[in-house]
């Protein structure tokens, strides 16, 4: 073995020596040549690019839209103080070529699903590595290494788990090949630069409030609050005055200072500073928690919570403390206010109060490593020995000694999956045509869904939508009664992006809400309904930073069966049972 690794070494860099020894000399030759796609430049994409051009590939191309927020730094260790509001796939380029000068890293600032990375880009790449945020780009990415046959790998963290899946289409499963259900998690990693959704609101507050009046599990205060506390001492202020500073910090000077930020790309619409307390607070506010605010009498409940929870023991959140809440939604909703999100009651405000997610640095190496190892392994055409890879505690339940990675054998391909088969695609979606507007058809539905990039409507009558041509964009606010889909209608729904084509039945039923609908049909083992269930249909609507991979290994997996509401009132063929796999410990929340 070491003969054969010297006698190819005579021209290597001596920098790649020991990685030539270890690996092999054609191995190495392999990864030096291969040319790469790496999408997400956050906390796994951080770690990854770093390994990657350690291990010696030096072809790299990295993708992110995203822009560097101050509570990355802690983790994402390719991002300095001064890069706050940069782009992240520029910096983690300029910062990952001293690991290994001889590697070239090209940098794209931009969205995968844009039309440049096409069909004809993805085709250059030996290899597509993931490392997103969010399950709308996972599947996306997805769809277009299926089409082009490109292997892919994906990959994800949740606090001290994560997991690793090689994709090769006609060989593994692909992404798409069981349904993936909204995650009920939030990270915080992704709040507090540009909140996008309420639910990103609520888990800023929750953080606050620990630092506050709890017990915080780390030292980064938003806010700075002993700074704040000292100012107000040094000139005697009530505890009237302390929440109108703190306020005022927080809601109009920070955001100042975020909007004076020269490099500072945004990628939303930028927030607007709220007026200074004396001279925005409202008098009162109203008792019920049901009703919603208006700005400035968020701003009384800030300070009437806030000195309430100053003067009384510290103690964690509880949300069924109502003190405690009424400052949580006043803290989530003047946030809102601030980045022009809508803002909602304290009631919708506590349903959507769930479990905040740490991101674990240490995890994010972990899974970048086990990355680079798979993708050694397809390069090198050992799709034989790819395995998925879990790690974390959850572990435990495979085998008797506890471990950190577990490998498991990867599944082949859902001969039902309506994006690596290739026959004919079928689906029938159920809803009230009455209700549902061709808006909510094509952005819920269509776009989140099926995750459609540039999704095309068109019936027997003719076109009746079109993402590109605007087509039907004046009548997205009508029923889609209104626009002729009805009980019974044939659709096809095609994606010029994504290369895909599907013919759709439309079912009718009576429903109390446009959510409440179903999307069945031969592309899955199972059919899987969307937004039937009673959670607060904010939080279900807005989770797509936190995404469920649920995958489970062949050695634990099981069926369970449950009937679809009204399957008694659709005949025998409507009978079939659905088969969903049941949600167990080992399935993880990507988060990175």
């Amino acid at each position: 073995f070491f003969r054969v690794c010297l006698c190819n070494m005579s021209n290597l860099p001596p920098r790649y020596t020991g990685n030539a020894s270890i690996l092999g000399g054609e191995t190495f030759a392999t990864i030096r040549k291969a040319k790469l796609l790496v999408v997400g430049a956050g906390g796994i994409g951080c770690e990854l690019l770093k390994t990657l051009v350690l291990t010696g590939f030096e072809d790299i191309e990295i993708i992110d839209l995203d822009t560097i927020d101050a509570s990355n730094l802690n983790r994402q260790f390719l991002f300095r103080k001064g890069d706050v509001g940069k782009s992240k796939a520029e910096v983690a380029q300029k910062a990952a070529i001293p690991f290994n000068p001889l590697a070239n890293v090209r940098a794209f600032h931009g969205n995968i699903k844009d039309q440049r990375f096409g069909q004809d880009f993805f085709s250059k790449f030996d290899l597509v590595i993931n490392a997103l945020d969010n399950l709308d780009a996972r599947k996306h990415v997805n769809r277009m290494c299926v089409k082009v046959k490109k292997p892919l790998i994906e990959s994800g963290t949740r606090g001290y788990v994560g997991q690793v899946q090689p994709i090769h289409a006609g060989t593994f499963e692909c992404f798409d090949c069981r349904p993936r259900h909204e995650a009920r998690q939030f990270a915080y990693c992704t709040i507090r630069a540009a909140p996008t959704r309420m639910v990103h609101c609520v888990a800023f507050a929750k953080v606050l409030y620990e630092h506050l009046f709890g017990n915080p599990d780390d030292d980064d205060d938003p806010v700075h609050f002993k700074e704040i506390c000292a100012a107000s001492e040094a000139v005697g202020e009530t505890h009237e005055q302390l929440a109108a500073r703190l306020f005022n910090r927080m809601h109009h000077e920070s955001i100042n200072d975020l909007l004076a930020l020269k490099d500072k790309v945004w990628t939303t619409a930028k927030p607007t500073a709220a007026p200074l307390y004396d001279s925005f607070a409202a008098d009162s506010f109203p008792a019920s928690v049901q009703v919603v605010l208006e700005a400035p009498q968020q701003a009384k409940l800030f300070s009437t919570s806030f000195v309430a929870l100053y003067k009384r023991q510290r103690t964690s959140f509880d949300k069924d403390d109502d003190l405690a809440m009424q400052f949580i939604s006043a803290v989530s909703n003047l946030r809102a206010f601030v980045f022009g999100i809508k803002m909602d009651s304290q009631f919708e405000v506590k349903a959507i109060a769930g479990n905040i997610v740490p991101a674990i640095a240490t995890t994010n190496a972990i899974i970048s490593g086990t990355v680079v190892l798979e993708a050694i392994k397809i390069l090198e055409g050992r799709l034989q020995d790819c395995r998925m890879t879990f790690c974390g505690p959850m572990a435990k339940s495979f085998r008797r000694k506890p471990c950190i990675l577990y490998p498991s054998e990867l599944v082949e391909p859902n001969s039902k999956c309506y994006i690596c088969n290739s026959g004919k695609r079928s689906l029938r979606i159920i809803l009230d045509t009455k209700i549902t507007t061709l808006g909510f058809f094509v952005k819920e539905i269509l776009q989140g869904q099926l995750s459609l990039a540039e999704p095309c409507v068109d019936s027997d009558t003719g076109g009746i939508y079109d993402h590109e041509s605007h087509q039907g964009h004046a009548k997205l606010s009508k029923s889609l009664a209104d626009v002729k889909i009805t009980d019974g209608t044939q659709l096809i729904l095609m994606d010029m992006l994504q290369d895909l084509e599907f013919e759709v039945t439309i079912k009718h039923v009576t429903c109390s809400d446009q959510n409440e609908f179903t999307v069945e049909g031969d592309f899955s083992a199972a059919a899987e309904q969307a937004s039937t269930n009673t959670e607060n249909s904010t939080a279900a609507a807005e989770s797509d930073d936190d995404d469920v991979i649920d995958y489970v290994p062949k050695d634990v997996r099981r069926e369970v069966t449950k009937k679809r509401k009204g399957d008694a009132e659709e005949g025998a063929a409507a009978k079939k049972a659905k088969v969903e796999v049941e949600a167990v410990d080992e399935d993880i929340i990507c988060l990175e």
